[in-house]
């Protein structure tokens, strides 16, 4: 283990287990994690325009062992971010082969290049997450969250941002009170919702379930659902678009807009103005759609 204490920050390194579990609980900082080293190193500092000790402002407290490293840091009374100054950051290196616990009270989370379960909530700061291979479970009251790179499940919630994925090989839970919602490529099921924006889905290999109270829904699905999907929204259109060989049992209705299924989808059922229902390619799971302000449309991909 190495140590270094100066004015405005500490510095630490641990020798870790592969498969090791690292955990940080902060008030008001900011946190950074990337793999690839050979030790878990941790490094706390705050803003130039700082005065007096890192220790005069914040309790402390790392622990390690082989197989956990857990950081701690608490205010020792009220500060404020003012001019720039006391501003924290907690920066972290590790090997790949870590699980993360995070928790922040006030900053942004970033974490990449991490080979494991993944948990981290802020209760005010956005997330960014970037070539995790392994599971996320990733919560903010006040930011956005994206991920880049393919994961194999995600469970994400903000009540203040939108959410933005790349690749997912398994189930995506996406949660938002105030964004829209846009994912890559999903491989397994999918339940969206948002109550201030759009959601687009640009792959999807499963079922899905998308809600939205303010936008329009846009999803491809490119595999055969095994399982039926519900898409709603209250102040949009909704586009889907279904593959060579995907089938569905469709039950769409609209309040507000027109209804199409393309020509070069095969639909067998009954049309009215304001619903479709019947097969689609032969039929499948159910389908079922419903847009309170808006159009429903049916393409082929």
């Amino acid at each position: 283990m190495g140590t270094a204490t100066f004015a405005d920050g500490i510095e630490q390194s641990f020798d870790v287990d592969r498969g090791a579990t690292v955990e940080v609980d902060a008030e008001g900082a900011r946190i950074a994690v990337e793999g690839g080293a050979d030790e878990v190193s941790v490094s706390i500092t705050r803003g130039d325009d700082s005065r007096g000790e890192i220790e005069d402002d914040y309790d402390i407290d790392i622990n390690a062992s082989s197989t956990r490293v857990s950081v701690r840091v608490e205010k020792r009374r009220k500060l404020t971010n003012w001019l720039g100054g006391r501003s924290l950051s907690i920066r972290i290196d590790t090997p790949e082969r870590v699980d993360l616990d995070l928790h922040t009270s006030g900053g942004t989370v970033h974490v990449e290049d991490i080979e494991g379960f993944v948990k981290a909530h802020t209760s005010g700061g956005s997330m960014h997450f970037d070539d995790i291979n392994g599971d996320i479970d990733g919560e903010t009251s006040g930011g956005s969250i994206e991920v880049k790179g393919t994961v194999a499940n995600a469970e994400l919630k903000t009540s203040g941002g939108a959410i933005r994925l790349d690749d997912i090989a398994g189930e995506v839970r996406a949660q938002t009170s105030g964004g829209k919602i846009e994912l890559g490529r999903v491989g397994g099921d999918v339940v969206a919702t948002t109550s201030g924006g759009s959601i687009d889905i640009e792959s999807a290999d499963g079922s899905v379930e998308a809600k939205t109270s303010g936008g329009g829904i846009r999803i491809a699905f490119t595999a055969q659902p095994t399982q039926g999907s519900e898409l709603r929204t209250s102040g949009g259109t909704i586009t889907v678009d279904l593959a060579d060989g995907v089938g569905v049992d469709l039950d769409a209705k609209s309040s507000g807009g027109r209804l199409r299924a393309s020509d070069d989808l095969d639909f067998r059922g009954d049309a009215t103005k304001d619903s479709l229902r019947g097969e689609v390619n032969g039929g499948g799971p159910s389908l079922r759609v419903r847009a309170s302000g808006g159009s429903i449309v049916l393409d082929k991909l």
